[in-house]
């Protein structure tokens, strides 16, 4: 395999375990693996934090390879040789504790959520970051199939979503779950579309990209009038939970819209 394309690869996993916690993947690397690919990115976001844990891994493998060999010349004895394993042992997860809390730190320091402002005479959500840190480079929302099949750009640089369509679908919704009853209006309130946002961003030096959960809320009402489409007033964005990368939004969004009976 072309080193520069490996290199890429162990790179992209690093930022991934920044955002989920997940080691798994990044323990997958060899040592030489990780050595060759600090070297191919060189000077290149050298404080990025995706490089830290870059090289606390390195570290953390060259530790745990010189403890064993350690262990290796010590081992005169079994009783001596388990002494030495369990100290290692104990070391290595004492280590590795303590670089999993600094890293856990660093990436809290960096994340944040989306709050969004409806301008009704724009039909526009404008999303902005809850972190001041935070400078943001690319936004996608997607929805649930039922409203939208299609990933949608949140435009740049004021990052406004239009959500005509989002209007138009929720009108068609609901006035086919809550249809005219003569002599009668009807409001439905507390009421929200589940979306996905996948959000691309730096802070602190560091590049960032995430999928997070978010509802969009809304109410609507069904006038006495039949002749009265319903209307729909949204009210903005709440945040509900990070998502691993791996997630496929359509899938995840539609199987959410289901369990919830919308």
């Amino acid at each position: 395999m072309n080193p520069n394309i490996r290199a890429d690869e162990i790179v992209a996993a690093f930022q991934r375990y920044l955002t989920t916690d997940e080691k798994s993947e990044i323990s997958s690397f060899k040592l030489n693996e990780l050595k060759s690919a600090d070297e191919q990115y060189g000077d290149r976001d050298v404080n990025a934090n995706f490089r830290i844990a870059l090289r606390n891994r390195i570290n953390e493998l060259n530790e745990c390879k010189e403890q064993r060999r350690q262990r290796f010349m010590q081992g005169i004895t079994v009783a001596l040789s388990l002494i030495a394993l369990g100290v290692s042992v104990r070391s290595c997860q004492v280590s590795d504790k303590a670089v999993l809390v600094a890293e856990s730190q660093a990436i809290e320091e960096k994340l944040t959520n989306f709050i969004g402002t409806y301008s009704e005479e724009k039909k526009i959500l404008h999303f902005q970051a809850t972190n001041p840190n935070a400078t943001l480079q690319r936004l996608k929302v997607y929805y649930p199939s039922i409203i939208s099949e299609h990933e949608w750009d949140v435009e740049q640089p004021d990052f406004n979503l239009h959500v005509t369509l989002l209007s138009l679908r929720l009108q068609e919704l609901v006035k086919a779950k809550f249809p005219w009853r003569e002599g009668y209006s009807q409001v439905v309130d507390n009421s929200s579309v589940p979306i996905v946002v996948e959000s691309h961003y730096l802070a602190k030096g560091g590049a960032l990209s995430e999928k997070a959960l978010y509802v969009i809320e809304y109410e609507a009402f069904v006038s006495v009038e039949k002749a009265l489409e319903p209307s729909v007033d949204i009210k903005g964005l709440s945040f509900l939970e990070r998502l691993p990368w791996s997630v496929e939004p359509s899938r995840y969004l539609d199987q959410l819209w289901v369990q919830d009976g919308s």
